[in-house]
């Protein structure tokens, strides 16, 4: 290759380097963890009925937080295998609005799977593992700066009577990382 053209190459990429140095430098992933505990209407255990749930506790940024809005739903039918033990996808029916104690918000979407685990007693436990990923639109206040990232959470459901139970109780926890427009 002529030097000329070799010398332009390196300008090019030299170009694309700042560029791409500059975009990242822009968007900083910062560490977040959440934990809280809550109640569910209802545990759903079919395909269609959506559950509004509550949740407070602490999240790095926010603070002590609350949720203003929020909803799950079954994705699909739980399938039982032998022992009893029920698993099935789950989503946010009602994306859930986690409100910091000066008003801001931050809005997450989550996908995750449920356990349904038989208890001697005959009542049911769930487990829940979810991703969650923010959803800038509903984002205000000091959250209107995150873009992306995900954390995934872990709950826990208390004792239940499917299709019997109302309000029950849950703890859950998060770990992860949000990524912030820093410009």
């Amino acid at each position: 290759m002529p030097a000329k053209h070799y010398g332009m190459g390196l300008v090019v990429l030299l170009a694309v380097f700042v560029i791409t140095s500059n975009t990242a430098e822009a968007q900083k992933l910062k560490p977040f963890k959440v934990s809280g505990e809550g109640f569910v209407d209802f545990i759903p255990l079919t395909v269609g009925p959506t559950a509004n749930h509550t949740s407070q506790g602490t999240a790095t940024h926010l603070g002590a937080y609350h949720l203003s809005a929020a909803a799950v739903q079954l994705d699909s039918e739980i399938v039982f295998d032998e022992d009893g033990v029920g698993t099935a996808d789950f989503s946010s029916a009602v994306d859930p609005v986690f409100v910091a104690a000066n008003g801001d918000q931050l809005t997450l979407h989550y996908d995750g799977v449920v356990m349904a685990i038989p208890q001697p007693n005959g009542t049911y436990r769930t487990f829940w593992v979810a991703d969650f990923t923010p959803v800038p639109a509903g984002n205000t206040g000091r959250f209107k700066k995150v873009t992306g990232g995900s954390f995934v959470m872990y709950a826990e459901s208390e004792p239940f009577i499917p299709g019997v139970s109302t309000d029950v109780y849950y703890e859950w926890e998060g770990d992860g990382f949000l990524e912030w427009d820093e410009e």
